[in-house]
């Protein structure tokens, strides 16, 4: 069972990254869109 769970704790951290990483995309998009002055 504890092989399991390692397995299973990777998997979370994954999950986090994944979530953190679109969360700072999106942040940076965001930034992005407001320092640079509109083309339209």
């Amino acid at each position: 069972t504890s092989l399991r769970n390692a397995k299973y704790h990777k998997n979370n951290n994954e999950n986090h990254f994944r979530l953190y990483f679109s969360l700072f995309f999106v942040l940076v998009l965001l930034t992005v869109y407001m320092l640079l002055p509109p083309m339209w």
